[in-house]
């Protein structure tokens, strides 16, 4: 499975963002309804994170090894292949 979004514009246009594993909750992925950090929900495999986007979470997403934290990007703008 693989989850992406493409950077539209700015420094960064073109660049392939990937959901966000988070060191301080041991590589989970994060989902959200709203952007508000107190509503996150992490999810262990991207599988469950392709489930919420179908329902319509949005995603913590950000480029490899980049030092930019990362992204909430809506579901409009998330490419899911299975």
């Amino acid at each position: 499975m693989k989850i992406t979004a493409k950077v539209n514009r700015g420094a960064h246009a073109g660049a392939i963002l990937t959901p966000h594993e988070h060191a301080r909750n041991e590589g989970m992925y994060a989902v959200s309804e709203t952007k508000y950090e107190s509503d996150y929900i992490y999810l262990e495999t991207l599988e469950e994170v392709a489930r919420h986007i179908e329902a319509g979470f949005s995603v913590r997403m950000s480029r490899d090894g980049s030092k930019v934290p990362p992204s909430l990007i809506v579901p409009a703008k998330i490419k899911v292949e299975y």
